[in-house]
């Protein structure tokens, strides 16, 4: 095989350490079944479409109801079998001498829509269910080595990206005053039917498309996945002057068009003013793992942005520094939550803190990983302490009328003495003139 292999030793490490949890958190539980193809990965290193056993104290299970070689080339799991039906289940495990036990079983209960939930209480009618959801929350928190490592990665090629060369293809393509197209290269005759292809601005459909070339020349995976169910991301967004408070239905404060109502990422047709800002929210997916970044450039001179502008820039800095500096090992999330609503507040922002109007977000940051939207969140009733080895991803901002959004947003690798920026060399707001 020509691509990376989960060791055996971080799957079992990582299985152990659900097993640990689940000796703590749930003692009268067996075991657990897990449905996530998410954490399915996260625990066998394969995607596979099935049903992961983890008793308490034997070896796992992973069923696999379709791609068995598959799952065998890239899981270091020694018990890989195929079934056709939940209701297998009971006399493959009791094959393998892992029974299930005869009444509760933990699972990760959100993974299942009704329709599935359904049919597996069909199927074991003998069992009842414990949402042990918190337990494989808080083990994919503590990131491993191994993890942290792409990773770090990740960040430096998010932030070369965002911080160099996006902006030198800004100001290269507004010089010259048009974009490049491949339809209009192919055939110009052609792209006249398609008037996107031919719009003589930069819009931020074209600097959507910029990034996402750059992305994928640096080894972009190409996907982002989110935990949280119906929370849906291509590879994120961009908003140039007032789309950044634009009305929209996502869980983060960053206002956007998009493309179509049915298609709402990436960027609209609306072209980015002189004078005015650009978001470009797009996180980065490095072999799996994601680093979260939010550049703001501004189309002028440092001498045209507005001064409340330059306020709630200095805000979000200030907001930054202060969550980098609070981001050790023992500090609760909420406190740092609430640390940034009275910075907001004394630099006069309370309003729009956080997102534009009904677009404000209860959360300043939240944790990374194999997806988007991972624990803890950096908000209001996350009252455990974080750990060495959380990765947070911190992201102050700030919706202005009439002129729309300043923020940033970086990635940062919880160390015993503080939090490591993985995702910046240089947090100043970026002028393309």
């Amino acid at each position: 095989m020509d691509w990376e292999k989960l060791s055996c030793f971080e799957s079992k490490t990582r299985i152990q350490r659900v097993q640990d949890c689940l000796d703590i958190q749930y003692p009268h539980l067996d075991g657990i079944l897990v449905f996530s193809r998410l954490n399915i990965y996260y625990l066998t290193g394969t995607l596979a479409q099935g049903i992961l056993w983890i008793p308490k104290s034997r070896e796992a299970i992973l069923f696999v109801r379709k791609g068995l070689e598959r799952a065998k080339l890239e899981s270091p799991l020694q018990n890989i079998i195929s079934y056709r039906s939940y209701s297998d289940i009971i006399q493959l495990c009791h094959d393998a001498h892992n029974p299930l036990p005869e009444k509760l079983i933990g699972a990760d209960m959100n993974a299942l829509p009704w329709n599935l939930a359904e049919l597996l209480q069909k199927k074991l009618t003998q069992h009842s269910f414990v949402n042990i959801e918190s337990v494989l929350n808080y083990v994919r928190s503590r990131k491993s080595e191994f993890e942290l490592t792409k990773i770090r990665e990740a960040g430096k090629r998010h932030c070369l990206s965002l911080e160099n060369i996006l902006p030198f293809h800004l100001d290269k393509v507004l010089t010259q005053g048009k974009t490049h197209h491949f339809v209009t290269d192919f055939d110009a005759q052609l792209a006249q039917n398609y008037e996107t292809i031919l719009n003589p601005t930069l819009s931020e459909h074209d600097i959507a498309i910029l990034c996402m070339n750059i992305f994928m020349e640096m080894d972009h995976g190409g996907l982002m996945r989110m935990n949280a169910s119906g929370e849906e991301m291509f590879m994120g967004h961009v908003s140039a002057g007032d789309s950044g408070n634009f009305p929209h239905s996502s869980n983060f404060p960053m206002g956007y068009r998009g493309v179509h109502p049915a298609l709402p990422c990436l960027g609209s047709y609306k072209a980015w003013d002189k004078h005015s800002p650009l978001l470009v929210d797009m996180p980065f997916n490095y072999q799996g793992y994601c680093t979260d970044k939010t550049q703001t450039y501004f189309y002028g001179k440092a001498k045209d942005l507005p001064d409340m502008a330059k306020k709630a820039y200095e805000c979000c800095q200030t907001i930054q520094n202060m969550a980098q500096e609070e981001l050790k090992p023992g500090n609760i999330p909420a406190q740092i939550w609430e640390k940034s609503v009275n910075i907001a507040k004394q630099f006069g922002f309370s309003e729009n803190f956080m997102g534009y109007k009904n677009n404000a977000v209860p959360f300043l940051g939240h944790s990374i990983g194999l997806a988007i939207d991972e624990q803890p969140v950096i908000a209001k009733g996350f009252n455990e302490a974080l750990e060495k080895g959380m990765v947070i991803a911190i992201e102050p901002k700030i919706g202005l009328p009439n002129f729309g959004m300043i923020g940033i947003e970086n990635t940062f690798e919880i160390h015993e003495t503080g939090a490591i920026n993985l995702s910046s060399q240089n947090d100043d707001l970026i002028f393309i003139h």
